[in-house]
């Protein structure tokens, strides 16, 4: 009784990428996203019957698994098995990532200089991600070995000659 529950693929993918200029300031933002996208299991999900399998460090989840003295559970039973997963650790996910936010003002400098622009400026990348995925990252949340994606924050020194 297997049933196609949809596809990996999503829905809807989208971004928007806008720069604001007002007088000598500029400010940008980049933000992408993707709708009803189906995923199996999160970095959460995945190691609680991966780690059954081996014995070793269990969840607390396993302790509410189904078994023949548990019966009454929503959560499936440790044992692994040849025909996949069920779909309870399948999802219908959806996110908004904001990758880039950059705020930079240009100085005003003397047309005769030998430096034609100056600018200065702030950056961040992966500021926020709005999501109703329950692991790590909804987008490098593949694996037993996931890792998210970095957030990191610069200033920046623009000379032109």
């Amino acid at each position: 009784d297997v049933v196609l529950l949809g596809s990996e693929d999503p829905a809807l993918t989208f971004g928007l990428n806008n720069t604001l200029k007002y007088k000598n300031f500029d400010f940008n933002v980049y933000m992408y996203g993707e709708i009803g996208r189906w995923r199996s299991g999160s970095y959460y999900d995945r190691w609680i019957p991966a780690l059954e399998a081996n014995s070793i460090n269990q969840s607390t989840l396993t302790l509410n698994s189904w078994r023949a003295d548990n019966q009454n559970t929503n959560v499936p039973s440790m044992l692994t098995s040849n025909y996949k997963t069920g779909d309870y650790y399948h999802e219908k996910v959806s996110f908004l990532r904001c990758r880039n936010i950059t705020l930079g003002y240009t100085v005003p400098l003397h047309k005769n200089n030998i430096v034609q622009n100056i600018r200065v400026y702030a950056d961040v990348n992966n500021p926020f991600v709005i999501t109703n995925w329950k692991g790590l990252d909804p987008e490098t949340d593949q694996s037993l070995s996931s890792y998210p994606n970095v957030r990191s924050f610069s200033l920046g020194l623009e000379v032109r000659f």
